[in-house]
């Protein structure tokens, strides 16, 4: 079967502007490439991700940029995770009006091996799962492994029913000091669609988790050396 056509989704933010640079060469370098990355972020992050509009279309990669509205940014002043949420709604909101039925998600200090697309697919096509996650390591604590939107395949067909939402937990009738934040919500309603979505057409929509692909999750902090996830063995036959 020919390998089909996909674009990459990558919310970012000026706090990452120091792991740019190496994202974007580690995208060149995969194999198969995309058709577009497409970016949504903010206005002064534009100029230093358009300069590598003619390197990537040197590959056959086409660059796609949006930045947040201004009441948003006006709203959320400080790095805040909603307007990584608001990031990842435009993005989903592109990619279902786009021609493309797969698309990879993937945060701008996320580091996967050059085939990552080729072996989520893989996974995807053989275990007939609409979404496929890769865990990576999280950023700043040394234990966690985070299982989210930061390396992740989905059919356009998940991302037509599921969305991305930034909600706080309310216990007994107040805030609690945190929110439920936009993958959280995103894998929710993608595992509550997994029933009728199975009867209908034999998929599971329900994320699959794996680690089928090595990563790195570059922390830009010289106080945490970068973190490295390494994929399970069964995953290099």
């Amino acid at each position: 079967m020919q390998t089909p056509d996909y674009i990459i989704l990558t919310p970012t933010a000026p706090f990452k502007l120091y792991c740019l640079d190496r994202f974007l060469k580690n995208v060149i370098s995969f194999h198969p490439k995309p058709k577009e990355i497409v970016f949504c972020t903010e206005p002064e992050m534009v100029p230093h991700i358009s300069k590598w509009e003619e390197k990537l279309k040197k590959q056959g990669i086409k660059l796609v940029i949006f930045t947040l509205e201004p009441e948003i940014l006006n709203q959320f002043p400080k790095p805040d995770i909603k307007k990584l949420t608001y990031s990842r709604e435009h993005l989903r909101k592109y990619f279902i009006n786009s021609p493309f039925e797969w698309a990879l998600w993937l945060d701008s200090d996320i580091i996967p091996e050059p085939n990552v697309f080729r072996v989520l697919l893989k996974v995807a096509l053989s275990e007939k799962y609409l979404v496929v996650s890769n865990e990576y390591p999280a950023r700043l604590d040394k234990e966690c492994i985070i299982r989210g939107m930061g390396c992740t395949l989905t059919h356009k067909a998940a991302c037509m029913f599921a969305r991305f939402m930034n909600t706080p937990f309310i216990w007994n009738g107040q805030e609690a000091g945190w929110h439920l934040i936009d993958d959280f919500w995103f894998f929710v309603m993608v595992s509550g669609a997994d029933w009728y979505i199975k009867k209908s057409t034999g998929w599971n929509s329900c994320g699959k988790r794996v680690r089928a692909v090595s990563i790195w999750h570059l922390t830009g902090s010289d106080k945490f050396p970068d973190k490295f996830l390494k994929k399970d063995s069964h995953y290099n036959k």
